[in-house]
């Protein structure tokens, strides 16, 4: 299925790791590539909580993206 993190913008968990992936690994790096808490901010926090759970893996996020493990 197809989880739908940013409802004002349609924007899936998958486009967010993707544009992770290429290298935009904070919020408002996200913003800028996707919009992501442009409208009514409320996929924000989730997205915060997303990134810092990568961040605070084993791994730094760069290591996370490298190994797939994001």
């Amino acid at each position: 299925f197809i989880m739908i993190v940013c409802m004002c913008n349609q924007v899936t968990e998958k486009e967010i790791k993707e544009s992770i992936k290429q290298g935009n690994s904070t919020l408002k790096a996200l913003y800028n590539n996707l919009g992501i808490g442009n409208h009514c901010g409320c996929c924000a926090q989730y997205v915060k909580e997303y990134l810092h759970t990568l961040t605070t893996d084993d791994c730094h996020l760069s290591c996370a993206i490298k190994n797939g493990n994001y």
